[in-house]
């Protein structure tokens, strides 16, 4: 190597000082050198995948939302409740179906109680309610713990016109604010003074293509989700086509894991690190263990459909909002359990547009009606 193809320049911070060639370098106004980088060669990043829209299916079913809505839950009412006379004296109360439509109606159109009395007086000249309660009487409603069970059964009739297209269940919880404060003694023995606010945590079964719920359990914040498993997916996942079911590590036991192969699907919940391939009496925990240490790639794929639940709850609170206005347990668990009935009926519409399903509630009632999960009332 000779001088003539060597450069010297004045260093600065982070530049070279000896360049090889000068087919590789470019002269500025200061007459310093700067290296031109090299191309990145970085192998191409993969693109993500998309899914098409269809618009005008999207926009028909938003336009006619309100329509529907009111029809759909008129109909699942009066098929899924029979009402009983009343033996008790004097004036006539308000039908079941009758509460349950104005409850539905007053968070549907997210309004205060005044106004979804404004607006079942209207819908009572549409024949759509027999009798208009006063906003107060609907206040009530939601404090009627008989009601608790009917919107269970609501839920799980709502959902089951998609049970032909759904392929995966999925679990999890979620909390919803409330308005109400606690003391900091009622969990810390009084050392501190100061108040946390109350909150419910609600444990739902969802489905991962429509994101519609099957069932939702509400309870106080501290309880653990692995013990709710029992009571919120119950045997409503039988009336649905779903080969696979994922849940979070929460949920990684050997008793759930039997459960969901009784049930008939196969469970995927990740392993944490010092969990080991013993089967314990479980022959499904070596199994999903072996893919899961075997076949990682795949078996991670179908378990991150579990997002799908976490789409679930967004909706939920978006569309009906996180916070609950009532002030009791009970009345906050029906609310929330309203708010999902609501949700149900919405997607429910969409498919109608986007998929072209068909929605018959008497069939749905006929399917379920000598079950113990779902028992007409």
């Amino acid at each position: 190597m000779t001088t003539d193809s060597i450069i010297f320049v004045t260093p600065t911070p982070g530049q070279v000082t000896e360049v090889e060639s000068e087919e590789q370098t470019k002269f500025t106004d200061d007459e310093r050198i700067i290296e031109i980088p090299p191309e990145d060669k970085q192998s191409p990043r993969k693109s993500k995948p998309t899914y098409p829209q269809n618009w005008q299916a999207y926009n028909a079913a938003k336009t006619n939302e309100d329509t529907y809505f009111k029809r759909l839950l008129r109909e699942l009412l009066f098929v899924s409740i029979d009402e009983k006379p009343s033996k008790k004296p004097g004036r006539k109360g308000y039908s079941d179906q009758d509460k349950i439509f104005a409850m539905c109606i007053k968070i549907y159109y997210k309004g205060d109680l005044r106004k979804a009395e404004g607006i079942l007086k209207e819908l009572k000249n549409l024949k759509f309610i027999e009798k208009v309660p006063c906003f107060k009487s609907i206040d009530n409603f939601f404090n009627d713990e008989t009601l608790t069970k009917i919107l269970d059964n609501l839920i799980l009739i709502s959902a089951l016109p998609l049970a032909q297209i759904e392929e995966t269940g999925a679990i999890d919880s979620t909390g919803f604010s409330t308005s109400q404060f606690e003391s900091w003694n009622t969990f810390k023995w009084g050392k501190h003074e100061g108040k946390e606010r109350v909150w419910r945590k609600a444990h739902a079964c969802t489905c991962c293509k429509t994101n519609a719920f099957l069932s939702i359990k509400v309870t106080e914040k501290n309880v653990g989700d692995a013990a709710m498993f029992n009571d919120v997916v119950g045997n409503y996942t039988k009336y649905f086509n779903m080969p696979d079911f994922v849940a979070d590590k929460a949920y990684l036991s050997r008793d759930i894991l039997k459960t969901i192969k009784k049930l008939g699907m196969n469970p995927y919940i990740p392993f944490k690190k010092n969990s080991i391939q013993a089967a314990k009496g479980a022959m499904i925990w070596s199994q999903m263990y072996a893919e899961f240490m075997t076949n990682r790639e795949e078996f991670m794929q179908k378990y991150h459909r579990r997002s799908n639940i976490e789409t679930s709850f967004h909706m939920l609170k978006m569309r009906f909002g996180n916070h609950c206005m009532t002030r009791t347990f009970h009345a906050q668990t029906n609310e929330i359990k309203i708010k999902t009935l609501c949700l149900n009926l919405c997607i429910l519409i969409q498919e109608m547009f986007e998929r072209q399903i068909v929605i018959d509630f008497n069939d749905c009632v006929n399917l379920c009606n000598n079950e113990e999960s779902c028992v007409k009332l």
